[in-house]
């Protein structure tokens, strides 16, 4: 990686939300939803910049009183429901590079994913910085007689029907918690990195799901 490029964080933040209305501004410990993954990434020594990408002005005000840039907004073509976020990682590192970054690899860090901790993305950063891809992954249960092991871009792949001496060991999937890319010249290596604590699993999408997490901060948190 060139000792000028930059590591990024990417927040993808739209102002729409179909199982919360306005959820990336909800409060959560008293602070918007979206504060507490500018907030921790701005913790992490590694990243350089933190970007939030967002359609709405509100979001965008927000995230620059906590700290992040909002150096564009999304156009709202990428910011529809059945929008990529591929798609919005694309406009962002196009944006930036053509105001003159240059970007060496970023982390997606979604804003419903409120208690990573600023090891994970210490983490991320380290693979990307050696040229590697880095994706968490979450252990599942496996039925019996169902056996599955993951392939190198995260997802579960079949295995043959169990065979003598096959041991297929514990089972995971790939989590959207932290995804984290290098660019330039990579290794095509990608660091699986699984996450057991519940609490740094929470997603928050439904308002059971928000409550929830209103709890947990309640009781401290991981970073609140």
């Amino acid at each position: 990686m060139n000792q000028h490029s930059e590591i990024i964080a990417i927040i993808p933040a739209r102002g729409g939300s179909r199982g919360i209305p306005r959820k990336n501004v909800q409060l959560l410990g008293g602070s918007p939803l979206v504060a507490w993954s500018i907030q921790v990434a701005r913790r992490c020594d590694g990243i350089d910049r933190v970007i939030v990408s967002t359609d709405d002005t509100e979001i965008a005000a927000i995230s620059r009183e906590y700290g992040a840039e909002v150096p564009f907004l999304r156009p709202p073509e990428l910011s529809r429901d059945d929008s990529l976020i591929g798609e919005a990682e694309t406009h962002a590192i196009r944006q930036l590079e053509a105001a003159g970054s240059l970007v060496g690899g970023y982390l997606t860090l979604y804003p419903t994913h409120p208690f990573r901790t600023p090891d994970m993305l210490e983490k991320a950063v380290a693979a990307v910085r050696s040229g590697h891809h880095f994706k968490t992954v979450k252990p599942i249960r496996v039925r019996p007689g169902q056996y599955v092991t993951v392939g190198e871009d995260g997802t579960l792949c079949p295995v043959t029907p169990m065979l003598p001496g096959l041991c297929l060991g514990v089972q995971y999937r790939s989590y959207g918690l932290i995804s984290a890319f290098a660019r330039g010249e990579v290794s095509g290596r990608v660091v699986f990195y699984p996450v057991t604590d519940p609490v740094a699993l929470v997603d928050i999408d439904t308002p059971a799901d928000l409550e929830r997490a209103r709890a947990i901060a309640a009781e401290g948190g991981l970073h609140a």
